[in-house]
């Protein structure tokens, strides 16, 4: 779930490049695509990688990373081949990344995500990708991201979107509260 707040600061970040940075508004085209890679990354890094540290098998996890370090060179350079573009680089690091996730998701399968997780995250990241290839203006793209991933994530992941909200009000009670007594004490 947090993955899909992380991926959708690149419309915030596109927004920022189109106003100030015009210099790098070609950059943006692979700029999305290793936002979604970083989906992936954030469940390896945050899970994966501490299971197998948990469970002391870092010998096994330098292996496995020897192994998906030699396919990302080898993608590089097939996908690059294909076009000659970084955008092809980009898509490569997305299918590694992919493929380190589902290396993790096998070795551990007592700790798979449920049917509604995995689906989760395939419609986050399909919307993502849609969004960021077909809709031009950045700031329609992201309203809608921003609705189809609280209504998923509502849908499919009811109790965590719950703690959330509950979370939040409390730390939006709180700056309020924070706020009326700074207030009070600047009264004459």
């Amino acid at each position: 779930m947090f993955g899909g707040i992380l991926i959708s600061s690149v419309f915030l970040i596109k927004i920022l490049v189109e106003l100030f940075l015009d210099k790098y508004i070609e950059s943006l085209s692979v700029l999305y695509i290793l936002f979604a890679a970083q989906y992936f990354s954030f469940i390896i890094k945050c899970v994966h990688l501490n299971l197998f540290k948990a469970k002391k098998l870092q010998d096994i996890y330098f292996g496995l990373m020897v192994i998906i370090i030699i396919l990302s060179i080898v993608l590089n350079l097939i996908f690059f081949n294909i076009d000659n573009s970084i955008v092809y680089i980009a898509y490569a690091t997305l299918v590694v990344n992919f493929i380190w996730f589902l290396v993790g998701e096998l070795y551990f399968k007592n700790y798979w995500l449920n049917y509604k997780e995995y689906f989760y995250v395939l419609i986050i990241l399909i919307s993502f990708i849609i969004l960021n290839t077909f809709i031009i203006n950045n700031y329609v793209a992201f309203i809608i991201y921003i609705v189809i991933y609280l209504i998923f994530t509502f849908i499919l992941n009811n109790e965590t979107f719950t703690y959330l909200v509950k979370e939040l009000t409390k730390f939006l009670k709180k700056k309020q509260k924070n706020v009326f007594a700074s207030e009070i004490e600047k009264a004459p």
